[in-house]
């Protein structure tokens, strides 16, 4: 359950899927954004030696339902997950478009996994101007790698999940139409965006090989931070050196 019901705070869920619990932020705050990202970084500097390639992201995006033709609706929430750790950045409650994010969606030592992400990282540069340096489209990948295997451009993230990874998804459509603009999100829409970032992820690990054979290979994600774990201290974010941010640890799995 949620640590707070304030839609202006940020709210910290577990979520459960299959064997895996996802650690889960929601928040339209700049702020939290920074904190989250540097978390990300600072644990791939501490544990780097764990890391022989790029990290990958999953990403994905939900906007309300354009049930009008003409209608274009905005992005509503962007969700992120690397690891068991996922964010999930409300755009239109957004105080400010954290520096950090840009940076981090722009780093090309990062690879970026979804179904169908390249209408995700279109909307995302029309909307916000947001670029997203290296994507991954595993459903692309995965008709890469099995050629012969026609149903699978036919696949949505769903399918794909239970082909690959043996886990099923609930993907309720009440959920998919649902308003991705609402003031509070509500538990069934943060357990649905999280889990389709956390599997888009997996199935970016599964066809990493794939994407590295067209795409190349980049050099590990590194900061060059040294600050020590402790939650009381304050540290300059490396992603924007002007700020002073206090940097909360949360327990990950990576």
């Amino acid at each position: 359950m949620a640590s707070t019901t304030n839609p202006h705070d940020p709210q910290f869920y577990t979520i459960d899927f299959h064997e895996f619990k996802i650690q889960t932020t929601v928040t339209p705050s700049s702020r939290v954004v920074d904190r989250w990202i540097f978390n990300i970084y600072h644990h791939i500097h501490l544990h780097r030696y764990r890391f022989h390639s790029d990290l990958i992201v999953g990403l994905d995006t939900e906007w309300r339902p354009n049930f009008e033709p003409e209608t274009d609706n905005p992005v509503a929430i962007l969700q992120l997950c690397a690891g068991h750790r996922c964010l999930i950045f409300k755009f239109l409650r957004a105080d400010t478009l954290p520096s950090s994010l840009v940076a981090f969606l722009g780093n090309k030592n990062i690879t970026f996994a979804g179904k169908g992400i390249k209408e995700d990282a279109e909307k995302l540069f029309k909307n916000c101007g947001l670029r997203v340096s290296r994507a991954m489209d595993v459903g692309e990948m995965a008709v890469k790698k099995y050629s012969n295997w026609k149903e699978l451009k036919y696949m949505g993230l769903k399918k794909l999940a239970l082909t690959f990874t043996g886990k099923l998804m609930k993907k309720p459509k009440e959920i998919t139409l649902s308003c991705w603009d609402a003031e509070e999100l509500s538990y069934a829409q943060v357990e649905y965006a999280c889990i389709d970032a956390f599997v888009s992820s997996q199935l970016g690990m599964h066809f990493k090989g794939v994407f590295e054979s067209v795409h190349g290979v980049h050099q590990p994600v590194r900061t060059t931070s040294t600050c020590p774990l402790t939650p009381t201290r304050f540290v300059t974010c490396p992603l924007t050196p002007t700020r002073i941010v206090p940097v909360i640890y949360y327990p990950i799995v990576i």
